[in-house]
């Protein structure tokens, strides 16, 4: 499997977007991961891979800003706004998640609930596979 990262800029700079794609070498299929959509949509679904993957990108860059900016009072403003800047997409993909699980993205809050919500979401939405076939939030992210 090969990785790119590529930026398509359009006239237009509504337009723009990010994509990931790779290609599967066993089946010789091109996948692209839209990650604009990934992080800033609340439609569709996406599987359990992506929703992984979503987390350890975000994880990621909030830990890059972290290192870069360290860790102590002088700092926690701008940490506190990273984190602000970070809920946004973490809901995006949580709420796709819970879609493809065939529940509304209210579900998310369940999170809220201490240690039993927190557990039920990671293995809902991380752990257990998506309803096969389309649902009413779209069609299913593993059909060929």
């Amino acid at each position: 499997m090969v990785g790119l990262i590529s930026t398509r800029v359009f006239n237009n700079a509504s337009e723009c977007t990010l994509r990931l794609g790779c290609r599967h070498t066993a089946t010789n299929q091109e996948t692209e991961l839209d990650l604009g959509h990934l992080f800033f949509s609340f439609d569709g679904r996406i599987n359990r891979a992506k929703w992984w993957l979503g987390l350890i990108l975000l994880s990621v860059v909030y830990g890059i800003v972290v290192a870069i900016f360290g860790y102590d009072t002088d700092n926690l403003l701008t940490l506190s706004l990273l984190a602000l800047l970070w809920v946004w997409p973490s809901l995006a993909i949580s709420i796709k998640r819970w879609h493809d699980r065939g529940k509304s993205g209210w579900w998310v809050l369940i999170g809220l609930i201490p240690i039993i919500g927190s557990l039920w979401a990671l293995i809902e939405t991380g752990f257990l596979p998506g309803i096969q076939g389309p649902n009413e939030y779209g069609a299913d992210p593993l059909a060929g």
